[in-house]
């Protein structure tokens, strides 16, 4: 009897026309940021990575001249940049994730890249403080990185799943995307903050992007490439990290959700979906949303499937949960997580 999971994911999410949106996508040169460690991209290296044309991803005019990348206007007072960032402890902060950890039940493994097939939906949110992200994460101490997709109406101004990046420093704050100096686009048709132009239907068809991280052996920064086939979004400069600057000691895939304004505790009535709305458990795993194909990237450059037994993470359980379902020849090593709906 084939298994309840089997249904085939479906092809690439794509971006829909920024002109059909409100939005303001704007053509700006990449700079140099000399108090932060950040050096300047050359354009010989602009030019080169914009040759490189991602899949899936795209704007509809073809993009932004060469040396200039598109930047999506978010919203100014989100409150998202590198002077306030959002409290690390908050009336809900919520992960459902798979962990890996550099100790000795994983041969003190250390990592230098992940990847994963991120399914993509549309969580919902209750107010403008909430945001529901499902993310690839790498850190070291107290540095960190991630990206995937994200719902934030403060930062993005409305309710749609955005592409997203973002870095935490040791004691520096961070943030999301450009808003502040770290991460470095070069793509200039697949923008920081784009949306697919389809979601995934619970039960039915999938639509997914597939992400992966990597730190380059000839620059040392922290690549980010998103479709099926290898292509640069951008990168994470090294000199920025203290503990990540050479290596990662844990990776991470799964979902968050985050309130962070509110005055009081969200009633279960106002907590916001994690990925599909339904919990990631055995007898749900055709409704739950997923990761598939997660890898992580060892000390000589191999893609390895998780070993089996990874750390699974749900600090809200039971209101959002994780299962591991191990290793299959069509999904990879597949992840279901998520939870709440039903309101």
């Amino acid at each position: 009897m084939a298994r309840e999971r089997r249904r085939q994911p479906g092809r690439r999410g794509q971006v829909r026309d920024p002109r059909d949106r409100a939005d303001v996508w704007n053509g700006e040169r990449a700079g140099e940021d000399p108090e932060r460690g950040i050096p300047a991209v050359l354009p010989n290296l602009i030019e080169e990575l914009q040759g490189q044309k991602v899949n899936g991803f795209g704007l509809k005019d073809g993009g932004c001249p060469i040396g200039t990348v598109p930047i999506l206007r978010t919203n100014p007072n989100s409150h998202w940049g590198e002077d306030a960032p959002p409290p690390q402890s908050n009336l809900l902060n919520c992960v459902a994730g798979v962990q890996l950890n550099n100790d000795v039940s994983n041969n003190n493994t250390l990592f230098y890249g992940a990847t994963g097939t991120l399914v993509l939906y549309k969580p919902r949110v209750y107010n403008d403080n909430q945001y529901s992200s499902t993310r690839i994460k790498l850190s070291y101490g107290d540095d960190s990185l991630e990206a995937g997709w994200m719902v934030s109406p403060k930062l993005f101004n409305d309710t749609e799943a955005h592409l997203y990046v973002r870095f935490l420093l040791a004691k520096q704050g961070g943030c999301v995307n450009l808003q502040c100096p770290g991460f470095v686009q070069v793509a200039p048709d697949a923008p920081l903050g784009t949306t697919p132009d389809t979601y995934s239907i619970i039960g039915g068809q999938q639509r997914f992007w597939n992400f992966s991280i990597e730190k380059h052996k000839d620059d040392g920064n922290w690549w980010l490439n998103v479709a099926q086939v290898n292509k640069a979004i951008g990168y994470w400069p090294k000199e920025i990290f203290t503990t990540l600057a050479d290596v990662a000691n844990k990776v991470e895939w799964g979902g968050q959700v985050y309130d962070f304004g509110s005055t009081d505790p969200p009633s279960p009535s106002t907590l916001p979906d994690m990925g599909s709305g339904v919990k990631g458990l055995y007898t749900s795993r055709s409704s739950s949303a997923a990761i598939y194909r997660a890898t992580y990237l060892d000390e000589n450059y191999v893609n390895v499937a998780l070993p089996g037994n990874p750390t699974k993470v749900m600090n809200c359980y039971p209101n959002y949960t994780v299962l591991d379902d191990g290793y299959s020849p069509d999904f990879g090593r597949t992840i279901y997580y998520g939870g709440v709906q039903d309101k």
